[in-house]
Formats: C-alpha cells, structure tokens, sequence
C-alpha cells in the first residue's frame, strides 16, 4: 500500500518566512500585534509550528461503540411526570440520566423532590437501569439520594460492578456553592456502603461547575477543580481510608462553552492534571472518567435559539475531549423547565455529532494541533499552580473559608465583564445582532420555581451568574414598557457613506431593545433619541448644523457615530451629548439611553 504525502509538492514555509510576510502585510508592528491574551494571562499566538515530536496523547484509547453517554437531565418536581421524561428520552436516544436535586448547583429552581425509596421506584419505573448510564446530580442531597439509589439497585439484584452508576459527591463544591460545612461522617460513609455493593467506581467527583459558574476562568475551574479532590482524599484519608483505596472512586464533572479550541484544550488539560496528579499520590495510573455538562453561564434568555449554536459548539468540543458523558442542557433552560421540544433538541444534538458525524469514534482528534497542544499544556500548568496556592492556604476547606478562592474568581469575572460590556466580547443575540422581533418560546409552566431551604452560610458562597444578564436588564425594559423605544438614525451622504456606521449603530441600539427608524424627518419619527451616522469627514462637515436641527425638532438626546478631529466642541454645543465608537462601556451608555 502506497502512503500519500500531500505536502510533497507544496514548498517548505518556515516560520522565518512567514514573519518576513507579515512584515510586509502589517503596518507599524510585527508578529506581537496579532497575539492576544486570555483571561488565564495564556498568550495566543497567531501561529504554531507543528509539533517535532508529537505530544503523546493524555486521552484514553476509544474502544467502545458508543463514544460517550449521552445523559439527559431529569429535573422536573413531578415524580410521574418526570417518569413519563425519562422514558420519552430513552426512546428518543438517551443512553444515560443525570437526575438533578432542587438543592443542586446545576438545579436552575427545579429539581427532583425525592423523600423515600417509593420515589425514587416510580421515578424509574419501567427503566432498564443495567443498560443505561445514572449520574446523580443531587448537592447536599447526594448522601440521602445515593443510599436510595443502592437500595433500588439492590433490590433489582443488579451488579453494580457492571452498570454504571456515578454518586458524583463533592462536598466542597457544594460548600462554594451553599456555604455548608462539610459531613465528614457521611462522606466516609457513602465509601463503606457503595464498595460493600460492588461500586467500582464513581463515588467521588471534582465538580467544577460552580467555579464555572461563578465566573471562573478555564484554568481556575481546572485548579479547583483538583484541589477539591486533592481535599476530599485527604479527609477520606483522615477516616481511615488510604489514597490508593479512593483514587479509583473519584471522576471528574466539568464544563463546556461555545469556546471551542478553549473547551477541548481545558479537558485535554483535566486528563493530563489527573495522571499527574496519580504521580504525585503514587497510586497507579487509571483513565479519567470525565464527565461534562454544557455551560449554563453562556446561555441567554434572549433570542434563545442561539444557545442551539453554543450548545452544539460546546458538545463537539466536549466530544473531542475525550468525555465518559455529556450532558446538553436544553436550550431554554436559563428561561424555564425545558419542554419536550427543548429536550428533544438537546438529545439530537449529541445523537447527530455521534451517528452522523462520527464525532469520538476518534480518540483525540485535536492531538497533532501545535496551538491546541499547547494551549492544553499551558492550561494544565496554570491549574496545578492555582492548586498549589490552594495548598498553600490550607486546602480547599481552609481557602473558601478566607474568601481566597472567591476573591480569585471574582477578580477574572469582573475582567471578563468589563471586556463584555465594551463588547470585546461578543454575545450573538445579545450584545451582537439582537433580535428585537424575536418570537417567544415555550416552557413548562405548570411547576413553580422552587426555593431551596437555605442555612446561614459558614463561608461567603461563590454567586452563580450568567454573562448575558447585564443586556437582558436592559432588555426587559424596554421590551416591558407601554412602547418600544425608538432611535431615529440620521444619514448623511450616500449609501457608501453611511451604511457601515448606521447598521452599527443599530445592531448598538438593539442590544437595549431599542429599535432604529430610518428615513422620513425626526419629528415623524416617533422617537426620542437621535443618532447622526456617515463618515467622519461628513461628520466634521455637518454634524453641527444637523445637531442643532434634531435638537430644534425635539430630539432629547443625540449620538454621533464615530469620533471627530475637528469641531467636537461646536458639536457639542449645538446638542450632540454623546460619540459612539467601538471600545467603549455600551452597557453604561445603553442604560443612559432608555433612562433619556
């Protein structure tokens, strides 16, 4: 068999080559005015030369027909109802459950309301439980549903060595995440029980979701993430139970954004924590059961169709991860409990990537990619010295008690707002191309959202935020006033001249859900606001004597796109209060403009 080189004819491009390219391309600078930085302080670069010796991949080889389970959440209050979900989405492709407690981070105000082992009987009435994959979902809850979860397999004689069934416990999280201390009675407990039952794994879990959620960035969510393993050991330890007896129970449950390159680098980076991780407590080496769950923080309540894009970016980045499970979660979550449409999207959205794009059946398709090799192994080292400084106040327990970990999280998502309220980064629908005709979409509405019954904290909790609610404030009032508000764009010149600034400041105006008017005079227009949109030299020529007409005709408040060299100040005093231009806090600017 002959092996095709398909680079053979093509030239060798070195990277000497292509930087004396750039030079010539680019004006006043060179390579360093392409790179950019992430939240992580990870420099990009705008090239990567293909790796001289390949990475060795830290993914476990795929050998299983099925790439992954594909879970489905099971959340909603009604038992039989929720029973009725279940086997609807079995049938509809489903292989796996994550069965979700009110008193979860991920639980979004519902949640199963489990009291007894009836319950938890009829909720999986009818369910093959040895074919398919469980993943509880539960917080503080996890103890009490766990027992009830190995009663019922019990009582079905199920070999628990064979099915797979995850507890998924994480007590510190749930501390991040509700301010409770810690049982430690009952998580040793959990250990003696599930093992006497044949578990040979998934007890455990590094649950990085609310460190996610909180606002973390990818490698702060890594770094807790181990740390909160690393915490848990040492308290099983403490009761009696050594690492090499407990490493094997312990997975991990992260999660995956419509930052594609970012999402698969962070969980090549999760494989390769965990195998360093097993040197460093010397316990022999085991594949990472890694479990994912799409972002919540990246979803939003407007034009909620677009998170069908984020979710279906983030499960093809999970699926090149090298996951055990994927939960979608269904596109209007963030707005309600999901309906059958919802859930049904969400499920297809993982049975296409598997059946029709063959999505996993590759262990580690991005290995090879110098840029996502190294980003996976930049991240990888930023997480252990953000672990590092957790052992360094005490572990995990000691640095949520001081507030260290908060404090980290809350410094990176007050950056990450800031570049998003000046749009450096963009959210489709939302701070970008909003969609202020949008039709509404349907939930479920027969169920109350529930209020969990809360404790007085015993640390500051980590508050979970999604990065679209600045703009859906500002939305909701002007899509709840008696009329919607209006901006009348004023165009100056020809089409040439205008177009690009008035569709942008448009799509500006309609992140508030405030419709532009164009054509016709002001004082038809309906509107209060006005916008004077051209080029700059029509701008400079004009904007005064058109200033001083919007004002005549009763315009409240005038904008200007762009910034001009001369006669700012005339402008000005002629009535423009305000000059648009890209950079600037649009979430502020857009607040004075629905107060006017």
């Amino acid at each position: 068999m002959n092996r095709l080189s398909l680079g053979r004819e093509f030239p060798a491009i070195s990277r000497s080559d292509w930087e004396q390219q750039l030079a010539a391309t680019i004006k006043n600078g060179g390579v360093e005015k392409l790179v950019s930085t992430t939240l992580d302080d990870i420099a990009i670069e705008p090239i990567y030369e293909t790796p001289q010796n390949l990475f060795v991949s830290p993914l476990p080889i795929n050998d299983l027909i099925e790439p992954w389970s594909i879970m489905q959440r099971v959340d909603i209050p009604d038992i039989e109802q929720a029973n009725d979900q279940i086997l609807d989405d079995l049938k509809g492709g489903a292989s796996g459950l994550a069965l979700v407690g009110q008193n979860s981070a991920s639980a979004n105000s519902y949640g199963l309301q489990l009291a007894s082992s009836k319950d938890i009987k009829l909720l999986t009435q009818g369910v093959d439980l040895d074919l398919i994959s469980v993943r509880l979902d539960a917080g503080r809850d996890s103890f009490s549903m766990a027992r009830m979860l190995l009663d019922l397999y019990s009582s079905r004689k199920l070999d628990l060595s064979r099915c797979r069934l995850a507890f998924g416990i994480d007590m510190i999280a749930d501390m991040a995440h509700t301010g409770t201390p810690v049982n430690l009675p009952n998580l040793s407990q959990i250990y003696t029980l599930a093992t006497d039952a044949g578990m040979q794994d998934g007890i455990y879990c590094g649950d990085g979701r609310v460190y996610h959620g909180g606002g973390a960035t990818p490698a702060q969510e890594l770094g807790f993430t181990i740390a909160s393993v690393i915490q848990q050991m040492r308290l099983l330890e403490e009761a009696g139970f050594t690492p090499d007896k407990t490493w094997p129970y312990f997975s991990m449950l992260l999660t995956s954004d419509a930052d594609q390159f970012m999402s698969i680098a962070k969980l090549r980076a999760a494989h390769i924590l965990s195998a360093r991780l097993a040197q460093v407590l010397e316990v022999a080496p085991r594949p990472l059961q890694l479990h994912v769950e799409t972002s919540m923080a990246m979803m939003s309540r407007n034009d909620p169709y677009v998170n069908m894009l984020r979710t279906t970016i983030a499960s093809f980045a999970a699926g090149c991860g090298g996951i055990s499970s994927l939960t979608v979660l269904p596109f209007t979550s963030c707005i309600g409990l999901p309906d059958g449409f919802a859930r049904r999207m969400a499920r297809n959205n993982q049975t296409i990537l598997q059946g029709e794009s063959s999505i996993g059946k590759v262990s580690d398709p991005a290995a090879g990619s110098g840029y996502v090799e190294e980003l996976s192994l930049q991240l990888a080292a930023k997480a252990w010295e953000i672990m590092q400084a957790v052992e360094a106040e005490g572990g995990m327990i000691a640095a949520l008690m001081d507030g260290h970990v908060q404090g980290q999280i809350a410094d990176r998502a007050t950056r990450r707002k800031d570049l998003i309220n000046r749009r450096q980064i963009g959210l489709t629908g939302v701070s970008e191309f909003a969609n202020i005709d949008e039709i509404p979409v349907t939930v479920l509405t027969d169920f109350k959202p529930l209020t969990p019954e809360t404790e007085k904290p015993l640390c500051p909790v980590i508050p979970q935020q999604r990065l679209a609610e600045p703009f859906e404030k500002l939305r909701q009032i002007a899509d709840t006033s008696p009329m919607r508000p209006l901006i009348f764009l004023k165009t100056i010149g020809r089409p040439a001249d205008y177009s690009i600034r008035a569709n942008w400041a448009e799509n500006l105006f309609a992140a508030a859900g405030i419709k532009a008017v164009r054509g016709g005079d002001f004082a038809s227009s309906g509107a209060r606001l006005a916008c004077i949109c051209s080029s700059t030299p029509l701008c400079e020529e004009q904007g005064e004597t058109i200033a001083r007409q919007l004002k005549h005709e009763g315009a409240e408040k005038i904008y200007m796109t762009g910034k001009v060299a001369t006669g700012e100040d005339e402008m000005r005093q002629a009535g423009v209060d305000t000059f648009l231009y890209a950079g600037m806090d649009i979430v502020k600017l857009l607040t004075g403009a629905l107060a006017a």
